[in-house]
């Protein structure tokens, strides 16, 4: 009996677990008849009912994944704004007013301005159509070289915008050349900035003429700074560090230092500031008409000391002070027409003659400074025409102003001259060894 009753128990157990498989078999038939989008439906409004921003986010990531990753650099014109830009760049209108929005809280678009550089980082959306989708990701505003403003997409394909300090990075320049036709033109060749040119002439200017004391195969060479932002974009040039110039045989070397008291002037070789506290030459584009010494007077007729030297030039150049000082006569002097006079220190004065007119609002006791314009050529008084008479006074006798060597504002001592000559050494090692193709003998 025993034996029967287990039989009936296995045929019940068989009949049980063929039922589940038919019932297991038929639900798996029934859910693969069903269409894969009411099986995707599903899924999807049951996790936008739970969580609809992060799945939007999710779906957005799913569209960009085969997008081609753009950057636009665009430098401000004239009647942009920076929705016009966003426009030509084929950006949808709802998206435009979303980044204009976020970026006035940081910064007022209105207040875009000719020459600010806007950089785009944005996605163009693979499909079938002839315009493609454009999604701005990022966009960086440099409204200066310190303001910098970055407006960028967050996962929920929100706009946030915040001001960021600008980094600069610097990247150290030497550029060399010799004269075959004139100092601007040669350096223009080399690379050099104009800027730079011009400073370097006026480094030179306390110790050469450049208009007479400059020949063919005389040497240059700049070293300094270039400034660049973190899209690799040029910004600005830095100062002068180090320039040299070889003339006659000579070497005019002048290096950039930062003294322990915070002023930063230019040195030569022994710490001595480039800076004089005379010009050569109080004018510029003149020639020499008439130099210091005994000659025939053009109009008296007679040998006579001819106290300064005459720079010829046109009516209405400007004329500029040799040195700080102080006006101590102006007005008519006689043969020597409209004439300035000006006390530099007990020992110089300087004195100007045959201007045309004077600076505006000087007087005597007015204060001056070195390279301020204090009148323009003319032919006033005993003049055969137009030319600047430049007269150099030592304790008020006249001296040839082209043998003056004035002296240096500051020289450096002790300590401080210890100090810059390390920083003179570390400078011509730089140039020495990392930029020995530039050097110039």
């Amino acid at each position: 009996m025993l034996k029967n009753q287990q039989q009936h128990i296995k045929k019940t157990d068989y009949l049980i677990a063929l039922v589940l498989a038919l019932v297991i078999a038929c639900g798996s038939f029934i859910i693969l008849r069903q269409k894969p989008e009411n099986q995707i439906n599903v899924v999807t409004n049951i996790a936008l009912e739970k969580k609809p921003r992060e799945l939007a986010a999710k779906v957005a990531a799913v569209e960009t994944a085969n997008a081609e990753s753009k950057m636009l650099l665009h430098e401000v014109k004239r009647g942009d704004s920076l929705g016009s830009i966003l426009g030509k760049l084929r950006t949808e209108t709802p998206e435009i007013h979303q980044i204009v929005q976020a970026t006035n809280k940081v910064f007022k678009t209105s207040k875009l301005k000719v020459g600010d550089k806007i950089y785009v980082h944005y996605d163009e959306l693979a499909d079938n159509q002839e315009n493609k989708k454009i999604q701005v990701n990022k966009l960086k505003i440099y409204s200066s070289e310190t303001e910098k403003y970055e407006v960028a997409r967050n996962n929920l394909g929100e706009f946030h915008a915040r001001q960021e300090a600008i980094e600069l990075y610097s990247k150290l320049q030497v550029k060399s050349g010799k004269i075959t036709s004139s100092l601007y033109q040669d350096a223009i060749d080399a690379g050099i900035p104009p800027a730079l040119i011009m400073e370097f002439i006026r480094f030179y200017s306390f110790d050469l003429d450049f208009q007479r004391d400059i020949r063919k195969g005389d040497k240059f060479q700049i070293f300094y700074e270039t400034f660049y932002n973190s899209e690799g974009q040029f910004i600005k040039n830095g100062d002068i560090i180090f320039c040299k110039f070889i003339t006659g045989g000579k070497e005019y070397a002048n290096y950039k230092y930062t003294t322990t008291k915070g002023s930063t002037l230019y040195f030569d070789q022994s710490g001595s500031s480039v800076k004089k506290s005379l010009l050569r030459t109080p004018i510029s584009g003149a020639r020499i008409s008439s130099s210091f010494g005994y000659r025939k007077h053009p109009i008296l007729g007679y040998n006579k000391l001819h106290t300064g030297v005459d720079f010829a030039a046109r009516t209405g150049t400007p004329i500029f002070a040799a040195g700080n000082g102080t006006v101590t006569r102006i007005g008519w002097n006689g043969g020597y027409g409209r004439y300035i006079k000006i006390r530099h220190n007990s020992r110089y004065s300087t004195a100007y003659a045959h201007m045309s007119r004077f600076g505006k609002g000087l007087k005597v006791g007015s204060k001056v400074k070195q390279r301020q314009v204090i009148g323009y050529v003319g032919s006033t008084g005993r003049s055969t025409g137009p030319h600047l008479h430049y007269e150099v006074l030592v304790r008020g006798k006249a001296v040839n102003p082209r043998s003056i060597r004035a002296e240096s504002k500051v020289a450096l001592k002790g300590k401080e001259l210890d100090k810059f000559q390390i920083h003179r050494a570390r400078i011509d090692f730089i140039l020495t060894n990392a930029f020995a193709e530039a050097n110039i003998e």
